[in-house]
């Protein structure tokens, strides 16, 4: 997943949706607002996953859990690439 919309985690390919599916984040390590977005992706879901750390930059995740995504919980699109720290 490309990182840099908040909505990201949201558009998650149906095959990274099924338990035992792979996602990788890039940007999650190396920018604050990525991050902030997987965290917050993360608690609203309820989602049991953690990040693994490929590299200075990206992390990856597997699907373990058959968590369902609640589509009410999604936050409104932003660029995190603006106001980046």
């Amino acid at each position: 997943m490309k990182g840099y919309t908040y909505r990201a985690p949201h558009d998650l390919p149906r095959r990274a949706r099924s338990v035992g599916g792979y996602v990788i984040f890039d940007d999650v390590m190396s920018h604050r607002a990525v991050m902030a977005c997987w965290i917050d992706f993360k608690t609203d879901q309820g989602l049991p996953e953690t990040l693994t750390r490929i590299d200075k930059h990206s992390a990856y995740f597997q699907k373990i859990a058959d968590t369902r995504i609640d589509p009410t919980k999604q936050h409104p699109p932003q660029d995190v690439n603006v106001n980046k720290k």
